[in-house]
């Protein structure tokens, strides 16, 4: 095993090593705030472990919009810390991972009949970019609506008053997420994903230990620590009552869906900012040769290892979608394929789910555990260190240290080789066929047949690496073809 090494082998001896170690802190949750958390841990040189019960980024951390955002909407109900915080960390990571953070342009034309006003939003504007501390890529511009048409010719020009044009960021999330995981490793974090959480043991009421099952060989074993992180996302509310039945629950989970389709069916030159239906804003991003369509917001008290889209949520984001395109109508027909995840709100049971704040909070529960809730993929970075703060006295060092190793930006699908896999199974801990088509690589989102004709030779070079038998080798590919028919799952109830 070598230092830059993460693999099924680098995996191995970390299993060995979280059985054998007492550990300053066990982090649970291989997200974006979970590997963030372990990276900062170790840069500050505390003895690190981490488990994910699934794989890196396989919850929220690959289901976002993919944007590395301030928040501009957020103005409007006067969230200035969050924004500020937000647009701090968009140019810490812009300046940290300039390989996965782009800047992106993204226009916000603005009609009569919206709830936002003309100068409303000119002053927005000039807010954001103040917040920004006008260290942005450029300085918003403003359109009147001839010459916005002139640079968005596919726009409605009905009642058109002119728009923004103005700056964020975008990123593939689950890359991103990752590329710390790597870092965290380098730093001297021991990270490990497919570990799941079965219950925790205790000395007196405190914590002391967690029971844990090697998802892929069924082994059981046990972790100690000193300190236990939860950082779990929509799944805080479960670690929290495995540790603690009395608290009540932390989280209160929306859903968020998002459409892929070709840019063929919508052929914009910018991201666009608009305003649906209900006067929520959605996002419709180009990426590459598709489009990114989302995102809905509505409460969820499902089966949270089950998110999909519904019928009514793609009918509510082409809906309003196609109101700004009247040339360019897209069709259920057009979608190539829909992903869902869950934000781990902090419970306000009094709010609309459109308006529970996305600022983080910290909890200490009596037995010990540690829980962080709430918050945005942007803000990560500043998560982790407010959860490390109240465990060590030594500066963060997060904000100061390059990212390293440097990870692939793209893993192209189009081009996929044999070499390319080779690449992900020794650098990105890359174990099962859901690991590469749906989080390495683009095949779930992107292709048209979501990557199913490479399937069979993909799975068979993996089953050489890993010696899986027949059995397990159809598993793998039954457990891919499963996620290929939740993506599509709303389509059985069109009519």
């Amino acid at each position: 095993m070598t230092r830059s090494e993460f693999s099924h082998r680098t995996r191995h001896g970390n299993i060995q090593k979280l059985k054998s170690t007492f550990w300053d802190v066990l982090v649970i949750g291989g997200g974006i705030t979970g590997v963030g958390i372990a990276r900062d841990a170790a840069l500050r040189g505390l003895n690190v472990g981490l488990i994910e019960k699934n794989d890196f980024a396989s919850g929220t951390s690959s289901k976002s919009s993919k944007l590395i955002h301030g928040g501009l909407r957020y103005l409007e109900d006067l969230k200035l810390k969050l924004v500020f915080e937000a647009l701090s960390e968009r140019n810490i990571l812009r300046g940290m991972a300039p390989h996965l953070v782009q800047a992106l342009e993204i226009l916000f034309p603005i009609y009569q009949q919206g709830s936002s006003s003309f100068l409303k939003v000119h002053f927005g504007m000039w807010l954001y970019d103040l917040l920004a501390l006008f260290r942005n890529v450029k300085l918003h511009k403003t359109y009147r609506s001839k010459s916005l048409l002139q640079i968005e010719p596919s726009l409605t020009p009905e009642r058109l008053q002119g728009g923004f044009l103005f700056y964020d960021s975008f990123s593939q999330d689950a890359r991103l997420t990752l590329q710390i995981a790597v870092s965290a490793q380098e730093a001297g974090a021991t990270l490990s994903n497919y570990v799941k959480l079965l219950h925790f043991k205790k000395k007196g009421n405190q914590l002391c230990a967690a029971q844990v099952q090697d998802v892929l060989t069924h082994e059981t074993f046990s972790i100690q620590a000193h300190h236990f992180v939860n950082a779990t996302g929509p799944w805080s509310n479960t670690v929290q009552q495995l540790a603690d039945t009395t608290n009540r629950k932390m989280v209160r989970p929306t859903k968020g869906i998002h459409l892929i389709f070709s840019k063929e069916k919508l052929p914009i030159h910018h991201a666009l900012l608009l305003e649906a239906t209900d006067h929520r804003v959605f996002f419709i991003i180009p990426w590459g040769d598709h489009c990114l369509l989302g995102t809905t917001d509505t409460d969820y008290t499902g089966n949270l290892d089950e998110v999909y889209a519904t019928q009514d949520d793609v009918h509510y984001l082409l809906q309003s979608l196609n109101r700004y395109f009247p040339k360019h109508q897209i069709t259920p027909s057009d979608i190539t394929s829909t992903y869902a995840g869950l934000r781990p709100l902090i419970t306000e049971p009094q709010e609309a789910s459109y308006h529970v704040s996305r600022e983080h909070g910290i909890i200490h529960h009596p037995c010990g555990l540690i829980s962080i809730v709430g918050g945005k993929l942007t803000t990560y970075r500043k998560m982790a260190q407010d959860v490390m703060d109240t465990i060590s006295n030594k500066p963060c060092r997060t904000a100061q240290t390059p990212f390293s190793p440097i990870i692939r930006s793209t893993i192209a699908y189009e081009t996929f080789s044999r070499e390319d896999l080779r690449y992900l199974l020794d650098h990105e801990m890359t174990l099962t066929l859901n690991d590469v088509m749906m989080r390495r690589t683009d095949f779930f989102l992107k292709s048209l047949d979501q990557g199913k004709s490479k399937v069979p030779d993909i799975a068979h070079e993996m089953s050489l690496v890993f010696h899986w038998s027949s059995e397990r080798l159809a598993q793998e590919i039954s457990a891919y073809q499963y996620q290929i028919e939740l993506s599509q799952k709303w389509r059985n109830h069109l009519i």
